[in-house]
């Protein structure tokens, strides 16, 4: 066990130092200045995120995976299947409200979500997770066909936005945007996908392996539309966030610094505790009805849940100690230079941060392991990193610019669904699944805040609408660069076709040899 635990705290580490480098070595130049305070809250989180992470990935692989992959497995096997749906219904919504990811974007826009908005959003979160996962399971059964459905429901999305922006509440769009960005991280990834494999292997066929895949796209979009009904019926238009709003500090001195650390780990800490309390009871009685797993398996599932539980704790006071409280620093700095230096370097910290995503590797292993080394981990993190490193310069650019999000959103999802007409069926779901995880935990502790701190010297009138919107870019981006990585390895495929048919018509008809 404490061997399989600094593996993946080795992993973590690997992940994490090119972020840490990239603040320190920005911080000794003139663009971004930390004092002591600073440095030491900045490094002691990354420690505790690194151990976080740790913690979190190993509980989430003891017990999120095999929760899921029963699931699938017995739900395709029981005739009681509209019992079996009705569970992974519940299961995964409750999973979805006690996810990271979730819990870091309610935390940054608490000045958004008064008079009872952030239990709303986060009912409507959870709801529509499990709904839409139930939805890629009966696609599944009734072998319907991913690429259509997946049209249908973005349909539906900008439809709704159309109806938001004529009713004049488009300043809440970034935030139901990035409300589809957050629901698949580190605990619901490995979940999701355990259900999705465990159903698509259980049915079989020849599209076994494609059929693996799209569950994630699938409970994404599901909480924006549902994000997106609720500002439509929203009553308060003009709600948004003021600078006096935003609270990024940790304290002057040690006492102050300590005081806050033991309130952040107090109030996260009964969040998550209800959070998987909840999960361990539904999956003792559903376990009990249903799944019948053997005891060792059970006690197995629940030391996971303790290592998630132990490791969201950390991780999740840590970024909400150090790492919100420097990037936010680090984008008003930023917002002082040169746009160019600005883009620039909001490339690079986009691109490591994805890699720093717990995720992002897990989703990159499950592919290349269901496809047997077809699609490549290092071409997917690649592909994804690019992307993401896009995505923040775009981003920037809209907090520097001041226009709505929508010219990006409607732009870059009539692009990846023109590619989706071109690559293979496998290439898309993948692509709208690795969307799903690039915007995961780091990118809310550090990207999102950097975004804030932006605003505040750049649009400090409109940071509702400007600042939001990041996660969303991070989840889109990469799915046209994964397409691009589908499209070329077909024009390769096809260039090679060619080149085997020019050397067969050219041949010398003398050198072939006969056999009679």
């Amino acid at each position: 066990m404490l061997v399989h635990l600094w593996e993946k705290m080795k992993e973590a580490m690997v992940t994490i130092i090119p972020v840490i480098l990239i603040v320190l070595v920005i911080s000794f130049t003139p663009l971004f200045n930390m004092n002591m305070s600073d440095y030491f809250v900045f490094l002691i989180s990354a420690i505790f995120i690194i151990l976080g992470i740790g913690l979190f990935s190993l509980g989430a692989e003891m017990s999120m995976e095999p929760m899921g992959e029963a699931l699938g497995t017995n739900m395709m096997k029981t005739n009681k299947i509209f019992v079996m749906l009705a569970i992974v219904f519940v299961l995964t919504s409750l999973i979805t409200v006690v996810e990271p990811d979730v819990s870091e974007l309610l935390e940054l826009a608490e000045p958004l979500l008064i008079d009872g908005r952030r239990m709303a959003l986060l009912i409507v979160i959870g709801v529509s997770t499990g709904l839409f996962l139930i939805i890629g399971i009966y696609r599944l059964m009734k072998d319907l066909k991913y690429k259509t459905l997946l049209i249908f429901f973005y349909m539906l999305m900008f439809a709704i936005i159309c109806l938001i922006i004529i009713n004049s509440k488009e300043h809440l769009l970034p935030l139901a945007l990035d409300s589809g960005g957050v629901t698949t991280g580190a605990i619901s990834t490995p979940f999701i996908m355990a259900i999705g494999i465990g159903a698509a292997m259980t049915i079989g066929g020849r599209k076994t392996k494609a059929n693996s895949f799209g569950f994630i796209a699938l409970c994404s979009v599901g909480p924006i539309i549902g994000a997106l009904i609720l500002v439509l019926f929203n009553d308060n238009a003009a709600l948004t966030i003021y600078p006096d709003d935003i609270h990024m500090g940790y304290g002057e001195g040690f006492s102050g610094i300590m005081s806050n650390v033991f309130h952040v780990l107090g109030k996260i800490s009964l969040e998550v505790l209800i959070g998987l309390g909840l999960v361990s009871v539904a999956f003792i009685v559903i376990n009990y009805l249903f799944l019948k797993l053997p005891r060792k398996r059970m006690i197995q599932i629940f030391i996971g849940i303790i290592y998630s539980f132990i490791g969201s704790v950390l991780f999740l006071t840590a970024a909400s100690i150090g790492f919100h409280t420097i990037g936010f620093k680090l984008g008003e700095s930023l917002s002082n230079i040169s746009p160019v230096w600005v883009c620039i370097i909001s490339f690079l910290i986009g691109v490591f941060v994805v890699l720093a995503e717990p995720a992002v590797h897990l989703l990159s292993n499950q592919v290349e392991e269901i496809t047997l080394g077809g699609v490549s981990k290092k071409s997917i993190l690649i592909a994804l990193s690019i992307g993401a490193g896009i995505s923040v310069v775009l981003s920037i650019i809209r907090i520097i610019f001041d226009f709505s999000i929508i010219y990006y959103i409607v732009g870059g999802f009539v692009v990846s669904f023109l590619l989706s007409l071109f690559v293979p069926s496998i290439y898309t779901a993948i692509a709208f699944d690795a969307g799903g995880v690039a915007s995961g935990p780091i990118t809310l502790s550090f990207i999102m805040p950097l975004a804030l701190g932006a605003c505040m010297v750049l649009q400090p009138n409109d940071i509702a609408e400007a600042a939001f919107g990041i996660v969303a870019m991070v989840a889109m981006t990469p799915v046209i660069a994964i397409q691009l990585l589908g499209f070329r390895d077909i024009v390769k495929k096809k260039q090679l076709e060619k080149a085997r048919l020019k050397t067969i018509t050219t041949a010398d008809d003398e050198q072939i040899i006969e056999f009679r």
